[in-house]
């Protein structure tokens, strides 16, 4: 049993298991330093789920006391604050916010403006409920097809779509006014913006994003149902990036209006509904950290190498004394 190894290999067992180290790894160590195949299959297998079980239970008080901080708060909309506040209060905070000025100097442009603008620029659109399959056209041409369509075929210009990256793209940047308070312009036009452009109706399931992002209105409306990344009930339902809206997770709906932007912080789950036909631009590159590719609930768990136990700072060798495994007594 459990009881039989030393105390720094029982933790060495639960930190590794709860690491995701596949079992069998964990058992040929310890069946290396002396164990019984039976006892490190035992021991590894009571010893996981005891760790796995606590570890769940603290993380879910801890979730559970931050949603009922949260209970009481909505989305706040408010005219854009100075970057200090913005930063100490919606970043650090990971807050939604909607900032009702946002696109304040912007030269704004419409579907029509896009023809006439960029027109001729090749980009791929996305098909499909899932956005995994794209064809090519060009700006003018999908404004003509489908945005401006009686029956539009479902296609969307979609941020993955990096229509953003395309040569001719900086005539439509130009008309945007970047804050340098909060952004940094040399990370602009490497992979800071994206853009959507797209019929009435168009949907994008519930999924959340890696970086965090300023979601700016640029035509149209657009509603978004947003769900905090607190509610583990999202996550465990999550498939890929994407998720079924909870019935009982808290559900803020907001309604973007042409101009307005919204601060979506990374991992919060979103829902976005075009209510119009839509335009739409985002800012990714903050004055802050912004990238967290660990951060993927509904991916299924890495698996990880055993890591040996340490004392005093340095690595030891399972076999010396220190880390001796207890045998069995008779």
């Amino acid at each position: 049993m459990a009881k039989a190894l030393a105390g720094e290999w029982k933790a060495w067992v639960a930190e590794n298991a709860v690491a995701g180290v596949p079992a069998r790894d964990l058992v040929r160590v310890l069946v290396t330093n002396g164990v019984p195949r039976s006892l490190a299959h035992e021991a590894v297998t009571e010893i996981a789920i005891t760790s796995l079980r606590d570890r769940v239970r603290r993380r879910d008080l801890h979730l559970r006391l931050r949603r009922e901080l949260e209970a009481g708060r909505g989305i706040e909309r408010r005219k854009k604050p100075a970057a200090g506040e913005f930063f100490a209060r919606y970043w650090a905070n990971a807050e939604p916010v909607v900032l009702t000025d946002a696109a304040r100097g912007w030269k704004l442009w419409s579907p029509e403006d896009m023809k006439r603008l960029v027109g001729d620029v090749p980009v791929r659109v996305a098909e499909g409920r899932f956005r995994k399959r794209f064809e090519k056209t060009t700006i003018g041409r999908y404004v003509d097809d489908v945005v401006r369509a009686k029956r539009p075929r479902d296609l969307y210009l979609v941020s993955n779509s990096l229509a953003m990256a395309a040569p001719g793209m900086e005539r439509l940047l130009a008309r945007v006014v970047v804050d340098r308070t909060y952004f940094d312009p040399a990370r602009i036009a490497h992979g800071g913006t994206a853009l959507w452009l797209g019929p009435k109706g168009t949907v994008t399931p519930l999924h959340h994003d890696t970086t965090s992002v300023f979601f700016v209105q640029i035509y149209g409306k657009k509603r978004f149902t947003l769900v905090s990344p607190n509610d583990p009930t999202v996550a465990d339902a999550a498939n890929g990036w994407y998720a079924p809206v909870p019935r009982r997770a808290k559900r803020h709906v907001v309604t973007l209006e042409r101009g307005e932007g919204l601060f979506i912080p990374a991992g919060w789950w979103h829902e976005v509904k075009a209510l119009d036909a839509s335009i739409s631009f985002s800012l990714l590159a903050f004055r802050r950290p912004n990238s967290f590719p660990w951060y993927r609930p509904g991916f299924g768990h890495a698996t990880n190498r055993p890591t040996m136990p340490k004392k005093q700072g340095k690595a030891i060798k399972p076999a010396m004394t220190s880390a001796k495994i207890a045998r069995p007594r008779p």
